[in-house]
């Protein structure tokens, strides 16, 4: 009912988050993020819109160096959702979640500007992920 607004608040929210960073930072966000969910849940006209005001606000700002894009599958991601019990996701719809892997796809190279996948196993522990980004990163463990 409100995907308009809601869309729009975040990319403002974004925005004015990611233009305030002055140093090297590690963030779960790349100001195309927006534009996925905007073009997995809004219609023409709020597209359009939406657009415009991307354009004018994270738009204008430079894209993060370097972007990992962890891939899960489909039914690992749904798994992890249950697992969390939150109330809100008890009835997470698997279909939007593969509609939103595939939004991903197509924005995938303007996510950074170097762009590296990290394929997460069902089996692997937050540190194996963990070293896997920091090897794609070409960083050494503290």
């Amino acid at each position: 009912r409100y995907t308009l607004e809601t869309e729009l608040c975040f990319v403002l929210v974004h925005y004015h988050q990611y233009r305030d960073i002055v140093e090297s930072t590690v963030l779960d966000y790349s100001p195309v993020k927006d534009l996925v969910f905007a073009d997995l849940n809004l219609g023409t006209d709020d597209h359009e819109l939406f657009s415009a005001v991307y354009a004018r606000t994270s738009g204008s700002l430079p894209l993060p160096a370097h972007a990992v894009f962890l891939e899960l599958g489909h039914e690992h991601l749904l798994e992890r959702i249950a697992a969390r019990g939150r109330p809100f996701e008890r009835d997470f719809d698997g279909e939007y979640l593969e509609r939103l892997g595939h939004a991903y796809t197509a924005r995938h190279a303007e996510l950074g500007a170097r762009v590296d996948r990290v394929c997460v196993g069902h089996s692997d522990s937050p540190d194996d992920v963990a070293n896997a980004v920091m090897d794609v990163l070409q960083l050494k463990p503290a």
